[in-house]
């Protein structure tokens, strides 16, 4: 059974997810839908990138980029840009991985049922491109009961400093890559 994504956030927390200082309107929609082949998404994909992102891999545990990165911010899609997860409902799960109690919309999102490792759970992808992020289970805290366990490797971390060259465009000053930006 695929886990119900869609539960409610307190007024107060949904009206957070995004921070005052980033601007939507510089990153990708979901309706701007994106399907390349895949030999475009090696190129465009570091290996480890593509492992997670294209075939839905996964990265170990506690040594990974942003498995302790409390600073604010939006986390993206690393494989398209698409503003998915908030550091407003970021938690510490213990597990290794960042986790997540919410994304900033359930519409940035889409999950499928995996039936990897003779169990049942519930694959997140993004809605924009299909990359896979990891996985979301029923076992964390409030305000949703819900844990995304997600890849660092398949998110990008934008802080505001990051996002001030972004809207200014001056990507080329930024010590990352940010494919398919509008």
């Amino acid at each position: 059974m695929t886990v119900d994504i869609n539960q409610p956030l307190p007024d107060e927390i949904r009206e957070r997810m995004v921070p005052e200082w980033f601007d939507m309107t510089k990153f990708p929609d979901t309706d701007e839908k994106v399907e390349l082949p895949d030999d475009e998404w090696r190129e465009l994909l570091s290996e480890d990138e593509y492992r997670i992102l294209r075939a839905e891999g996964t990265e170990p545990a506690h040594g990974n980029a942003y498995n302790n990165i409390v600073s604010e911010g939006v986390y993206v899609c690393r494989g398209c840009s698409s503003p998915v997860f908030s550091s407003v409902a970021r938690y510490a799960s213990g597990t290794g991985w960042p986790s997540f109690f919410a994304p900033i919309s359930p519409d940035r999102i889409d999950v499928k049922t995996d039936h990897n490792l003779l169990m049942e759970r519930t694959e997140v992808h993004c809605a924009r491109c299909g990359g896979h992020f990891g996985h979301v289970f029923e076992d964390g805290p409030d305000p949703t009961g819900l844990r995304y366990c997600l890849n660092s490797l398949s998110l990008r971390f934008i802080d505001e400093a990051s996002h001030r060259m972004i809207a200014e465009n001056r990507r080329d000053e930024l010590d990352f890559y940010l494919p398919l930006l509008p």
